[in-house]
């Protein structure tokens, strides 16, 4: 065993060996993933927008279109990661997005920053999916959702170097942020390529449409999807509206990297022990919901403050949220898929957030310009309150329906 075995069940580790290998180098390539993302994408609203004084609209769409592309084709490359495997696939990816993050350097056009924007969604399409798919194949049922806090732990360590880093970098200049961006992801690819073994994420062997069609015909997974894609609109806030709105109060770019490092501690710091105390105590769909009302909550509050200091008070509110929900979601997700078609339910689930989190960036950088002009700055924080009060309601209406015999509850 790569750590002792009691560390190792605690960290929600799998008992065998060689998975529990596996599984930890998806987790540093994980944190470097996210430190590469987070390193940029932060900072194209407020290059764009307050650097270059585009509409936010227009950064919007951007954002949206690379969210969809991303999560939108995760569908087909689960389909391949159920057939060939996941490893293949999450190269690739990582190639492509170097390529997409690297290639904003010189992106001074709309057509040239979306083209950009493409194909750094293209390889997260690639490896977005058959990732989820190798660490719910891994995991074991019993102590999935301690694996995915750690991973939410990794997810937030990458986050915060990654803003420390891109806030660092920006001083330069956008385009040094760009390849440095780039220049991670690359060596993730050489990283995975020398250690990450490959990985089977399916138990069955299908046609490549056939897993898709199964999650597709699944009704109770299905309806799970369309409910998730209401607080994918609220998460993705924290990119674009939380992000231009606290350079608004605080009059520098660099509250940016204050916001960032602030949902990052927050989730640091309480995710495992959060997910640890309420493992015995709530189902994790009740843990979904738990974590989509205090997110909700910390956004609305968004609205009724006028300090960069209170703002920072909202962002950890939505952290905590954060550090519930993602976890829990991430459990049930994996609990209602069908083990013989892993990666195709992963894809097909991602377009909750492929929808939602298109729809949020758009409809995020719309409203924040439609507040100014209607000098009713609050209308984003509004919509979005409703937003994720709905979704608050529909867990609750899909918990009551479709969880209630113990055949249906999660495995956990």
């Amino acid at each position: 065993m790569i750590l002792r075995p009691r560390l190792g069940t605690s960290l929600g580790l799998p008992s065998d060996r060689l998975r529990a290998r596996a599984t930890l180098i998806l987790l540093i390539d994980n944190l470097l993933m996210w430190m590469g993302f987070f390193m940029i994408v932060p900072l194209i609203s407020v290059h764009y927008v307050n650097g270059l004084g585009w509409a936010a609209s227009l950064v919007g769409i951007v954002l949206a279109l690379r969210q969809f592309t991303q999560q939108g084709l995760t569908v087909f490359s689960g389909a391949l990661a159920d057939r060939f495997g996941a490893r293949g696939l999450i190269l690739m990816g990582l190639l492509v997005r170097a390529v997409g993050f690297g290639s904003m350097a010189y992106a001074d056009t709309f057509s040239h920053l979306l083209l950009s924007s493409l194909l750094a969604g293209l390889g997260g399409a690639f490896f977005e999916s058959p990732k989820s798919a190798a660490m719910a194949a891994l995991s074991d049922p019993e102590t999935r959702r301690r694996i995915y806090a750690v991973q939410g732990i990794s997810n937030n360590v990458g986050m915060a170097l990654g803003v420390l880093i891109g806030g660092f970098l920006i001083q330069a200049s956008f385009k040094t942020v760009a390849l440095g961006s780039g220049c991670v992801y690359f060596l993730t690819f050489l990283l995975s390529m020398f250690i990450l073994p490959q990985i089977s994420v399916a138990t069955g062997r299908r046609s490549l449409l056939s897993g898709i069609m199964m999650a597709a015909r699944d009704r109770r997974f299905l309806i799970f999807t369309l409910i998730s894609m209401g607080y994918f609109m609220i998460w993705v806030q924290l990119s674009l509206t939380v992000s231009l709105q606290a350079e608004k109060l605080a009059g520098t770019e660099h509250a940016v990297s204050w916001v960032f490092l602030t949902n990052t501690l927050f989730g640091i710091s309480l995710q495992y022990p959060l997910v640890r105390w309420l493992e015995p105590r709530l189902k994790p769909i009740n843990g979904l919901i738990m974590g989509t009302a205090i997110m909700t909550l910390g956004l609305g509050f968004i609205g009724i403050i006028n300090s960069i200091w209170l703002l920072l008070l909202c962002v950890a509110i939505f952290a905590v949220g954060s550090a519930i929900l993602s976890p829990n979601q991430q459990t049930v997700v994996a609990d209602l898929a069908d083990s013989t078609a892993f990666g195709s339910y992963m894809g097909f689930g991602g377009l909750s957030l492929a929808v939602g989190g298109a729809l949020g960036n758009f409809l995020g950088g719309s409203l924040y310009d439609l507040g100014i002009k209607l000098n009713f700055s609050d209308l984003p924080w509004l919509v979005f309150f409703i937003v994720g009060s709905s979704s608050v309601v529909g867990l609750v209406w899909f918990s009551k329906h479709y969880l209630v015999n113990p055949s249906d509850a999660p495995s956990l």
